[in-house]
């Protein structure tokens, strides 16, 4: 009996609430708890990162192959369009792709990186 009187006076004295009056769903409002992760799970999800992160450079680098396979395949088409003899209609269209595609080119590659607050 003597331990059951204290208790309640020891926490008013504290100033707390006991447990059994707190309202769980108001509290849960201001406090979200999470569970960590083990370090299994936690080297598992960097694994599979890492294999997403593996992939889309894997593809950056394919489409990357792709268009400059391709445009050197036409820019060889137009070049030998327009070097050949023939009709010159045949070589003002050879000459403004390839001129298309040289500029397209040094605009990219004199292309400056953004500065501080430009996007």
């Amino acid at each position: 009996m003597e331990g059951e009187s204290s208790e309640p006076a020891r926490k008013a004295a504290a100033g707390r609430t006991p447990i059994s009056s707190l309202d769980l769903k108001q509290v849960s409002q201001y406090f979200h708890l999470q569970s960590r992760e083990s370090r299994n799970e936690e080297d598992a999800r960097i694994k599979r990162l890492e294999k997403a992160e593996d992939h889309e450079r894997r593809k950056e680098l394919l489409i990357l192959a792709t268009v400059l396979i391709g445009l050197a395949v036409i820019g060889a088409s137009c070049l030998f369009v327009a070097l050949r003899p023939g009709p010159s209609e045949d070589k003002k269209w050879a000459m403004a792709v390839l001129a298309s595609i040289d500029s397209f080119g040094i605009g990219h590659a004199s292309r400056e990186a953004p500065k501080g607050g430009r996007d």
